[in-house]
C-alpha cells in the first residue's frame, strides 16, 4: 500500500473515532493522522462510550477506507502537532497509536484490539460469561453508529487528509451539525 492510501486509511479510522465521539456528545480536542498512523483525543469517561469510540475507528476503516481520498494532493510534509503533542508525533509511537485506554487520566494508549479487549474483560469480573456480549454488543453498535455517521467521518476524513492534524475548533467547524444528532443508546 502506498502512503496516500495509507494516509487515507488512518484519516477515515480516526474520523471514525472523532465521529463517534461527538455523535455520543463529546469533545474532541485534536486528530491527527500521517501514513504511519494516527491519533484522536477526546473527552469521553463512561466505559462503554470509550469503547464504543475504540470500535468506531476499525468499524469506520472497514467500512469506508474503499471510498477514495480527496483529489487534491496529499500534504508533502507531515503535520506537525501543537507541542503538548510532541511526544506522539514519532514513528514508533504513532504506530501503534489509536485511543485511551479506560479513558480516565493519563492511561496508555494501546492498540483498538487492545482496548477493546481489556473493556470486555474487565466489565465481565462479575459476569465472567458475558464478555464476549459486551464485545460483540460495542462493535456492532459502533459499526451501526459509523453507518449513521458516514457522510460526516468522510467529510471529516477528508478534511484531515488535506491537514494531517485538527485541532477542536476546526473539528467543530467542519463537523458542527453533530451535535444535533447525538446517539442515544438503546441498553435494553
Amino acid at each position: 500500500m502506498n502512503n496516500d492510501a495509507l494516509l487515507w486509511r488512518f484519516c477515515v479510522h480516526e474520523a471514525g473515532h472523532a465521529i463517534c465521539a461527538i455523535a455520543l456528545g463529546h469533545r474532541v480536542n485534536v486528530i491527527f493522522a500521517r501514513p504511519d498512523g494516527g491519533y484522536c483525543e477526546d473527552t469521553a469517561t463512561p466505559a462503554t462510550d470509550c469503547a464504543l469510540i475504540t470500535a468506531a475507528g476499525p468499524a469506520a476503516e472497514q467500512l469506508l477506507s474503499s471510498e477514495p481520498p480527496p483529489a487534491a494532493e496529499a500534504p508533502t510534509q507531515p503535520a506537525t502537532p501543537p507541542q503538548r503533542f510532541a511526544h506522539l508525533a514519532t514513528s514508533e509511537v504513532i504506530a501503534d497509536l489509536s485511543h485511551r485506554v479506560g479513558c480516565e487520566g493519563q492511561a496508555p494508549l494501546l492498540s483498538d484490539d487492545v482496548a477493546l479487549a481489556q473493556y470486555a474483560i474487565r466489565g465481565a469480573e462479575s459476569d465472567p460469561q458475558r464478555w464476549i456480549e459486551r464485545l460483540t454488543f460495542v462493535k456492532a453498535y459502533a459499526a451501526r453508529i459509523v453507518e449513521q455517521q458516514r457522510d460526516k467521518i468522510l467529510i471529516l476524513a477528508r478534511e484531515l487528509y488535506l491537514r494531517g492534524f485538527l485541532s477542536a475548533n476546526e473539528i467543530q467547524l467542519v463537523n458542527e451539525e453533530s451535535k444535533n444528532e447525538r446517539v442515544r443508546l438503546d441498553r435494553t
